[in-house]
């Protein structure tokens, strides 16, 4: 008679820790109709999937494949459409890194503004960013296809990597394709990640291959573990200069050893040297990130550096719920230095921890992690709207805009709820590598979770990060027993017309009835001022132009130009001639009046007898708008203003 295990508390936790997730989220970030809403069509949407499981089920192996290499090619498809016709305008973060590496690119090793030396754990990936677009060069490719491409090959290897891993562990076609769903029919391959380079993506993947390494380490041959020996160490290696919290995988490695040790399990274990190239890795990272500055030409300046305590502080203001917070980063840069940053820090933070005391505290730990399960706005990180998207899609595009938040709280919300249903029921046997490696993933969820929430600065991208270790987890656990209930044809097929009737239909009552400020035309990457980027002098006299189309109507229009210059800002209109003079607010100058669908010409004019600053965003290889910038008569495909069109629905403009 074997012997029962019994349940771990580690795996309890996290599937506490992803429920309690679960609530956060629909409590303090969804009305509760919304909330009630969500869940029943996630409810009604598991239950079909659960009665069609036996018919799922009788699929054969070829009959899978081929709906595989079906759906992921159209998926590509749809990819490469959006990427032609939707262009989004990356701001923030992104741009600042995809602007250096354009910049470095083209042989050009200075740094210009403070952004790096504010956040220079930003180097590394701006350096191996320049790599590949230095590559794109040689072969002829402009920084738009090359990014282009660099993302689809991101995000498709990942997508297919975790698809090949629930494959390679048999875990039936149900979770298969239940995976194949997520990944491809949400916005998950349609949005941030396929229009958005940044470190998320590749710090996922990074996760994936370790995993996969790990867990199928004692299946090698000598030759191959040669191979995969050198893949681990260079995963780790790069996804540590990508993205430092990475680190955590380190006292989860500590943990995992402990418990084996400690059950007197050792004879078992077989990972020890894949975790030593684990510990190498990490250690490389060090010496690797030190040749980078050096390959870059970059020198790090504590005068403008964050300390981690800036981190720590801003993790536990309540005002931002532990996400970034503009006055304490203001506060912390106009103090002289790194450290006279960390020293105000270190008093700081226990002042505030005092304030909140244990219930605020709790208060705010549930709150952060709401934010860390929020990913309603995954088509918003980090894009400032699209460029100038098609008139069929802005027409709709509240219905489309709201169907896409809810589908991916919808998704979202069934796979935690899976993983935590499997961790409940998982009793794992810490003799099989399989459980071990499994283990380490839910050790290693549990240190984002607690970096995140406990002490870090939090936000709703970096609780995309364990979506690897989610997966890896439901491609490795058992899945839990259930009865099999008599299938009736027509039921699930009835059920998922409704569930997808009702999902559509709330959608469409969200867009109606709550309509949100859209971008009808916009070009907001820029540098900033923050970090001291440079503005264009302009000359007395001089006249600059750029054309922008509206391919729908719009009620607010606005150029930035730059603080305390005077110049002369037009917009006019092509077609009819009429010319609208735009007032100047700060340094922004802005336009609140009907206009119609169609192509419009910005005029900048210094009617001044002195040169006038106007911020003008220059890249090398990379083309910003649709329409070049006109500076005395010639054309600069690679330059542009900043400038955003609005369709308005009551809301103050941004």
């Amino acid at each position: 008679m074997s012997k029962v295990r019994k349940p771990m508390l580690l795996p309890i936790l996290l599937a506490i820790g992803l429920i309690l997730g679960i609530l956060s989220k629909l409590i303090n970030f969804n009305t509760s109709l919304d909330s009630t809403a969500i869940l029943l069509i996630s409810g009604s949407i598991m239950l079909t999937w659960y009665l069609l499981a036996p018919c799922i089920n009788r699929l054969t192996r070829q009959q899978i494949k081929w709906l595989l290499v079906l759906v992921l090619g159209l998926m590509l498809v749809l990819q490469i459409l959006i990427l032609t016709f939707l262009p989004d305008t990356i701001f923030h973060d992104p741009y600042r890194v995809l602007s250096q590496a354009d910049k470095m690119a083209a042989g050009k090793l200075s740094w210009r503004t403070t952004y790096f030396w504010r956040y220079p754990n930003n180097v590394p990936i701006t350096y191996l960013l320049a790599l590949w677009l230095r590559l794109a060069r040689w072969l002829t490719l402009n920084t738009n296809v090359a990014l282009a491409i660099l993302n689809i090959l991101l995000l498709d290897t990942f997508i297919c990597l975790v698809l090949y891993t629930l494959y390679q562990t048999h875990q039936g076609n149900t979770t298969l394709l239940g995976t194949l769903a997520f990944l491809t029919m949400t916005p998950f391959a349609y949005t941030y990640y396929l229009q958005v380079f940044y470190s998320d993506l590749p710090s996922m993947l990074v996760l994936l291959v370790i995993l996969r390494t790990l867990l199928f380490w004692p299946r090698r041959s000598k030759r191959q573990r040669f191979g995969s020996g050198v893949l681990l160490c260079t995963a780790v290696l790069l996804g540590q200069l990508l993205k430092p919290n990475l680190i955590v995988l380190l006292p989860a490695l500590v943990i995992l050893l402990g418990l084996i040790f400690g059950k007197k399990l050792w004879h078992h274990f077989k990972l020890l040297t894949p975790i030593l190239l684990i510990v190498l890795g990490f250690a490389l990272s060090l010496p690797a990130k030190q040749l980078i500055y050096t390959a870059s030409n970059f020198q790090p300046n504590a005068t403008f550096e964050l300390p981690v305590t800036s981190w720590l502080l801003v993790g536990t203001n309540t005002t931002t719920t532990g996400t970034y917070s503009t006055s304490d980063v203001e506060h912390a840069v106009k103090l002289p230095n790194k450290q006279a940053r960390q020293q105000y820090d270190l008093q700081a933070i226990p002042k505030r921890l005092q304030e909140l005391g244990p219930i605020g505290l709790l208060k705010l730990w549930t709150l952060k992690l709401g934010v860390f399960f929020n990913v309603t706005d995954i088509q918003d990180w980090y894009n400032g709207g699209y460029r100038a998207a098609p008139a069929w899609y802005q027409n709709h595009a509240q219905f489309l805009d709201a169907l896409i938040a809810r589908t991916y709280q919808v998704a979202t919300l069934i796979l935690l709820l899976t993983a935590s249903w499997r961790l409940w029921t998982w009793r794992p046997n810490l003799k099989h590598t399989r459980d071990v490696v499994t283990l380490l993933a839910v050790l290693t969820t549990l240190g984002y979770l607690a970096f995140h929430v406990l002490f870090w600065e939090v936000e709703a991208r970096y609780g995309q990060l364990i979506l690897p270790l989610l997966f890896f987890q439901i491609a490795t656990l058992p899945k839990p027993h259930r009865q099999a209930l008599p299938l009736r044809r027509l039921l699930p097929l009835m059920l998922l017309l409704v569930t997808g009737a009702g999902l559509i239909g709330w959608s469409k009552w969200l867009a109606d009835t709550d309509p949100k400020t859209q971008v009808v035309a916009a070009q907001r990457s820029q540098l900033s001022a923050q970090y001291h980027a440079k503005p264009t002098l302009m000359a007395a006299g001089s006249t600059i132009t750029q054309q922008v189309v509206l391919n729908v109507n719009a009620t607010y229009f606005s150029v930035q130009i730059h603080q305390n210059s005077k110049v002369l800002v037009q917009l006019t209109n092509l077609k009819t001639q009429q010319t609208y003079d735009l007032k100047q607010h700060s340094d922004v100058y802005r336009l609140s009046h009907a206009l119609n669908a169609g192509k419009y010409r910005i005029t900048i004019t210094n009617n001044g007898n002195t040169g006038q600053q106007v911020d003008i965003i220059n890249t090398y290889h990379y083309q910003l708008a649709d329409y070049p910038l006109i500076v005395h008569n010639q054309k600069r495909f690679t330059s542009s203003l900043v400038y955003t069109a609005l369709a308005q629905q009551n809301v103050v403009p941004f």
